[in-house]
């Protein structure tokens, strides 16, 4: 297709117009139009926007996210729902009373215990289950008991819509303490 000027006009003229941004500052676009060398109208646009605007938006949306972040354990317990709340304090409990000297914190966006400085064990609640983590020697050492549950490497999941095995749970706190004892403490 050839064009010329009339036609290049005409174009412009039917690809511009003028919009106001959310901000209530008035926009003007137009569309560019350019020849390859086979006389081909190409279009190009061009859209000057307010990203003072989206700028700002990034920034709230940032500190959104940043502000749902829970600091510690009672917080993050706080954030899920009633249901779901009452089987994470099990899980904190067997863990706290079966390793005694673990510190307590938020790490991965989840709660996480150390003990000697290093990881012990880690845990989420889902939309339909537990995440338990306990490390893959954790693991590994109750694959048998675990076989019956979903697993990752180094994780679990506990449905909720089950039991907890807090037993199970208990056993690896302990197996995960002594480990940690054996190999970090001094």
């Amino acid at each position: 297709m050839s064009v010329n000027s009339g036609n290049l006009q005409t174009f412009n003229k039917s690809m511009g117009g003028e919009g106001v941004s959310a901000s209530g500052q008035l926009l003007n676009y137009t569309a560019n139009v350019s020849m390859n060398t086979k006389n081909r109208l190409i279009p190009t646009s061009s859209i000057n926007t307010d990203w003072g605007f989206f700028l700002f938006l990034f920034v709230l949306i940032y500190l959104k996210t940043e502000m749902n972040k829970p600091t510690n354990v009672n917080e993050y317990i706080a954030n899920v729902p009633k249901e779901v709340q009452l089987l994470l304090v099990q899980i904190r409990k067997t863990i706290l009373e079966n390793a005694t000297e673990a510190e307590e914190s938020i790490s991965y966006g989840m709660p996480a215990y150390k003990l000697y400085k290093k990881p012990l064990v880690y845990f989420a609640a889902y939309e339909n289950h537990i995440g338990f983590y306990a490390t893959p020697s954790g693991h590994e050492a109750f694959n048998a008991e675990l076989s019956q549950y979903k697993q990752g490497k180094g994780s679990v999941q506990f449905p909720i819509n089950e039991v907890l095995p807090l037993d199970l749970i208990k056993k690896i706190v302990i197996f995960r303490a002594a480990e940690n004892k054996r190999k970090y403490s001094k």
